[in-house]
């Protein structure tokens, strides 16, 4: 049985969304490497006394969006990763191995350096398990849902987050295609057993739909979510991966 979720936790925690195991930059690693890191250094007495040196110009054209808190210097609310970390930041953001846009998109979320949406390419083009994988094939021709003829007939469900500011839950997001009606729900994963835990008690309350609309990621390519929604007689309709916007919605 999970346990309840922990409200306090690092803002500089960094997590990626697929691991079981999160692995975690602590705010004391982060302050420890800064105050070595010569850039930084510069920049932490740049911002103190407004005297920008010229190597510091990528940084003294942001510096309205910078600022020091507590030792760590701070990008409009992302931490700027000392170059000793920087690997290991790429490390854990890269667990799971999500495509390159999501593996910019978890560390833009976070944190920043210069320089970084570059090395995150480098760093996924190096991956020998992604590169093995290779690109995925030519998607099938886009079909988007049609407005449903009645409200709860169709709806579509997804995974949002995780919130590393409240101990990396995720929200269970159910949208109705007709009437637009949105239920968030929080989970600390996505195990099936969370998501039917969810989805039984939203359907219990709304009635069953007669069509679910889901990517094919955890857990809706189990045999489980399959067997769940055959029971109550509910259709699967799955996106193309990797193009989310055959989710959109059309009205006619």
């Amino acid at each position: 049985m999970d346990g309840p979720f922990e409200e306090e936790s690092s803002p500089w925690e960094i997590a990626s969304v697929e691991v079981n195991e999160i692995g975690l930059l602590t705010e004391d690693e982060i302050k420890q490497a800064t105050a070595m890191d010569a850039q930084l250094t510069k920049v932490t007495d740049a911002l103190e006394t407004s005297f920008w040196p010229k190597d510091l110009k990528r940084f003294e054209a942001l510096r309205d969006d910078l600022t020091l808190r507590d030792g760590i210097v701070v990008k409009t609310g992302t931490t700027v990763i000392p170059e000793a970390l920087r690997q290991k930041t790429l490390q854990i953001a890269h667990e799971g191995h999500p495509s390159t846009a999501k593996f910019k998109r978890i560390l833009r979320q976070r944190v920043w350096w210069p320089g970084m949406a570059r090395d995150a390419e480098a760093w996924g083009k190096s991956c020998e398990i992604c590169v093995t994988n290779g690109r995925p094939e030519r998607p099938t021709p886009m079909e988007r849902v049609f407005a449903s003829a009645s409200v709860w007939e169709t709806v579509a469900i997804d995974f949002n987050g995780p919130y590393t500011k409240f101990n990396s839950i995720l929200i269970l997001v159910i949208v109705d295609y007709r009437s637009r009606y949105v239920i968030a729900k929080p989970v600390p994963s996505t195990s099936f057993e969370n998501t039917r835990s969810v989805l039984e008690e939203v359907f219990d309350r709304e009635g069953y739909p007669k069509h679910i609309k889901s990517d094919k990621g955890p857990p809706f390519n189990g045999e489980g979510y399959k067997d769940h929604c055959r029971e109550h007689d509910i259709l699967t309709i799955f996106s193309t991966p990797l193009y989310p916007q055959q989710n959109g919605l059309e009205l006619k």
